[in-house]
């Protein structure tokens, strides 16, 4: 290979680099390859760009890439029959009811368990023994979440559900309460999949836009369990004894669970679309097939990171850590009041045991009242603030309920505290926790729902972080509602509560105005690159205005045409097809200038002539073909950043040397493949030979490659590629050889026909992020 073929292909050079200082800049110069890969390393650093993409996009014109048929496949879980999202959807809500149902409905038996194993009846294990339920829903997400991701969702229903139905009727008949709490424990764990899995298994059936309705009925089961659960089980522990409550949540639950096995099929993409992959496998014989959503991963290492994953979210995300913080809170909260509605009405008010469960029905019509508003107001205001943003689809508007509603919990709470402290008329604290059910149900549902479309992909990941924090708070804060109240009174008690439920009200509108921010820029919410669905593909396909301007010197006047400007968008959009996106040229333009035609990256020449002739916004491509391009490069580009800066946006854009326009004499980059690489710079794309840290143990080659080009479905790949090989592999223990035919590698033109889905899939969500509207 000769040092020309190998530095004169194309090159990113980024001038807001977090990481960056003068020797950053990644021109490919006439110099050796490990002078570019040197460079490359400080563009890798930049800590907007830290985060892996996933296989996400619609086809590619690799014919190995196996995706759905069309938008309108009916094998895609968005294109089934309306019977069959129906059945999905619906049993789903349905189980998600009886699982939490369970967790209170046998609190009205409790005297009646400590009476018959002899306990010695203290508060503290009264509590325990419902409220440990509620600590399995803590266990539970974090082994069911990523089993989901790696298996998909309809083999987890099915072993949860049946392990759900052992540990119930195990409660059932325990003949200790040290047996009983051991089962309730292990029950909730099973008990949770619903929960952790339901907004998933709907996000993948129904669209961003229509969602709002279904999502509501599903966050109904988590709240309004606990208000039906223990109405129900007051009177069949009356009845029948505590056990009945157990025998009752098992027969419904089996029921269900056996027409969700029936009935129901696996929704999740990324599964559906392996198994067709399988099937083509071993119907055609071609091994090389891969599901357009493959990562290339192991499925240990898969396990492992899906494993890692919520708690990743929580430390990491502050959109899922406060999200969680706030969630956990409130659901604490109502664990509080509903572990302590016995005492209190029984011993304030005088009532009986069997009609103390009726003071739930205050939190409960405020939680349907809350329901009915969320689930109606969701979606529309969704589409009102849609429209008023082009058609943009964006998480944080499902907080909009919940700013409106917020306040409801705290007043709510000093309502109840203060009223029942002063022994005033019982309806008025009942009307208090109405207020607190309205509000919680917006917590909870706008919470979930702002998760789940702002991590689509691993929605059931989100989801998981926040159930494990919410449920261990539930678990443990009721242990001190006794406690509490004989410390401080029912009124200061509440009214404690509710102060730190008041400094919590402002969460959503911090992540309405600044939420889209804090994805884009967090190291783990990078770009939302990581959270997006292919099949439910919510990244627009942009086609993007774009102006050519041709420099040339004096003596090179007129040796470039509008035709080679015409067949070079022609070839662009033929080179970006499979990306789903496409180019409008808008205006070109030919100027005579020696020193601009031989202007340099950053440099003075370069900036100038940009000043000049840049037209439109950070969203407008602008590629300028320079007769005599500096430093010996083919081209040289800029990556996008958050907030551009004037000079950012006077700079953005990418020079090509005009000789590498089809037709011209840069042979063998003359079939105008140098302005589709360096317009993958531009898109945020890096080279597909990209290391992130220098290569330090020579006897293990590519140990140290990292993250390369953040795309997972590109093979490692240690050095550029010179030429057209027939073959290469520059990582031989790593899967997968080298993208030799890639257009983010060095190939020569002729050699050049692919993007990864991954690539077209990060390309547009990194436009859509931070260029489109700006």
């Amino acid at each position: 290979m000769s040092d020309k073929e190998d530095s004169q292909r194309h090159s990113a050079t980024s001038n807001d680099l977090e990481a960056h200082n003068d020797d950053s800049t990644n021109n490919d110069k006439n110099n050796n390859t490990s002078s570019d890969q040197q460079k490359s390393q400080f563009i890798s650093t930049d800590p907007r760009e830290q985060s892996p993409s996933h296989t996400n996009a619609s086809h590619t014109n690799d014919p190995n890439i196996v995706d759905w048929d069309g938008p309108a496949d009916p094998q895609n879980p968005r294109n089934w029959t309306t019977k069959a999202k129906v059945y999905n959807t619906f049993l789903v809500i349905v189980l998600c009811l009886l699982t939490p149902l369970a967790s209170s409905m046998f609190a009205p038996g409790v005297p009646q368990v400590l009476r018959d194993f002899g306990s010695s009846g203290t508060a503290t294990i009264a509590e325990l023994v419902v409220s440990i339920y509620i600590l399995g829903f803590a266990v539970g997400p974090l082994i069911i979440s990523p089993l989901s991701e790696i298996y998909g969702r309809y083999p987890v229903y099915l072993v949860c559900n049946i392990f759900f139905l052992i540990f119930t009727i195990a409660c059932a008949v325990s003949s200790s309460i040290s047996q009983l709490i051991v089962f309730r424990f292990f029950a909730g764990c099973f008990g949770v999949c619903p929960v952790t899995l339901g907004g998933a298994s709907i996000s993948d059936l129904i669209p961003q836009e229509k969602i709002g309705a279904s999502m509501a009925l599903f966050g109904m089961g988590p709240l309004l369990g606990p208000v039906i659960g223990p109405v129900a089980g007051a009177y069949l522990a009356a009845a029948e004894g505590w056990r009945w409550t157990f025998w009752v949540i098992a027969i419904a639950y089996g029921v269900c669970s056996i027409l969700h096995a029936w009935l129901c099929k696996e929704t999740y993409s990324v599964v559906l679309l392996a198994r067709k992959t399988e099937r083509l496998q071993e119907e055609t014989g071609n091994a090389e097939l891969r599901s357009a959503q493959d990562d290339g991963l192991t499925k240990q290492v898969r396990i492992q990171r899906a494993a890692i994953r919520p708690f990743k979210m929580l430390v990491r995300s502050p959109i899922v850590s406060l999200m969680a913080v706030y969630a956990a809170f409130v659901y604490g909260v109502l664990y509080l009041l509903y572990t302590t509605f016995t005492f209190v009405f029984e011993e304030y008010y005088g009532f009986s045991s069997s009609n103390v469960g009726l003071t739930y029905l205050g939190s409960g019509i405020g939680m349907f009242l809350g329901l009915f508003l969320i689930g109606g107001a969701s979606d529309k205001l969704l589409k009102i603030k849609a429209a008023k943003h082009d058609g943009e689809l964006k998480p944080e508007h499902r907080l909009l309920p919940l700013m409106y509603t917020a306040w409801l919990i705290p007043v709510g709470l000093f309502i109840y505290g203060w009223t029942v402290q002063y022994r005033e008329q019982w309806a008025i604290p009942l009307f208090g926790t109405l207020l607190f059910g309205i509000g919680i149900i917006a917590a909870l549902i706008c919470i979930q729902q702002y998760l789940i479309d702002a991590y689509t992909l691993y929605a059931a990941s989100a989801v998981a972080a926040n159930t494990v924090l919410r449920s261990i708070v539930g678990g443990l804060l009721p242990l001190a509602g006794l406690s509490m109240y004989e410390t401080l009174g029912l009124g200061w008690g509440n009214s404690l509560i509710a102060f730190i439920a008041l400094a919590l009200t402002p969460v959503p509108f911090v992540f309405y105005i600044w939420g889209e921010r804090i994805r884009k820029s967090g190291p783990l919410d990078q770009l939302n690159v990581t959270t997006a669905s292919t099949a439910n593909a919510r990244v627009a396909n942009p086609n993007v205005a774009t102006y050519v301007h041709v420099v040339t010197t004096q003596a090179k006047q007129g040796q470039y045409s509008q035709a080679m400007i015409n067949q070079q968008i022609q070839v662009m959009n033929s080179d970006y097809s499979s990306t789903g996106i496409s180019f409008t040229l808008k205006g070109t333009d030919f100027t005579t200038n020696d020193a601009w035609a031989a202007a340099s990256p950053e440099s003075a020449e370069e900036k100038a002539l940009k000043q000049a002739l840049r037209k439109g916004t950070y969203s407008t491509l602008n590629l300028y073909f320079l007769s005599d391009l500096g430093d010996d490069l083919l081209g040289a580009c800029y990556f996008p950043v958050p907030n551009p800066s004037a000079n950012d946006r006077i700079l953005d854009g990418c020079l090509n040397l005009a000789d590498s326009l089809p037709g011209g004499s840069a042979a063998p980059y003359n079939l105008g493949k140098t302005a589709s690489h360096e317009t993958g710079h531009w898109f945020g794309l890096y080279h597909v030979f990209q290391t992130t840290l220098a290569i330090t143990i020579p006897s293990v080659p590519c140990a140290a490659v990292g993250a390369g080009d953040y795309v997972s479905d590109t093979p490692a790949q240690l050095t550029p590629t010179s030429g057209c090989p027939a073959s290469k592999d520059s990582c031989p223990r790593l899967p997968g050889l080298d993208s030799i035919h890639n257009y983010m590698d060095y190939s020569t033109d002729i050699c050049m026909n692919q993007f990864t889905a991954g690539q077209g899939f990060r390309a547009r969500a990194i436009f859509q992020a931070l260029r489109a509207g700006k």
